[in-house]
């Protein structure tokens, strides 16, 4: 599982998708593990960016870095 799947799985709260994650988990610790550490960085990347009081500078923090503000 990529961790662009993780991620799609872990924001769904299908019972399907749950099981697969704990699949997932059970088989691959260390991976689950580094995709949840990942996961957290870069919420506190974008809780930075957002709490930039100019805007302009927080304009540009949010262009550089797309990929974190993907929807």
């Amino acid at each position: 599982m990529t961790y662009q799947e993780w991620q799609k799985a872990t924001k769904s709260n299908s019972w399907q998708n749950q099981g697969k994650l704990s699949d997932f988990e059970r088989e691959n610790p260390t991976t689950a593990q580094a995709y949840k550490k990942r996961l957290e960085t870069e919420k506190k990347k974008r809780s930075e960016i957002l709490a930039i009081q100019d805007t302009m500078a927080r304009h540009k923090a949010i262009y550089e870095n797309m990929a974190l503000f993907r929807r």
